[in-house]
């Protein structure tokens, strides 16, 4: 497995539509303003991306906060 691509979603507080989404991919950083993506539908959320050498998965390891509870998924 090979860590890929990284997003940090942030809101400006709890519930909030608006906030900044950070990706690093690679030596490239862009910040956007909109949190399309966010694997949380309330809080911060955060996501890895990976890439499989042994099979054609490319899943994404999740992070996000749940009633005082971290919540860590992996998606495919």
């Amino acid at each position: 497995m090979h860590q890929g691509r990284v997003s940090v979603f942030n809101r400006t507080k709890e519930d909030a539509h608006d906030g900044v989404k950070v990706v690093v991919d690679g030596l490239q950083v862009t910040t956007h303003p909109k949190l399309t993506g966010n694997p949380s539908l309330r809080r911060q959320g955060l996501t890895i991306q990976f890439e499989c050498e042994q099979c054609h998965d490319d899943p994404v390891l999740t992070i996000v906060q749940h009633k005082g509870n971290t919540i860590i998924e992996w998606q495919k």
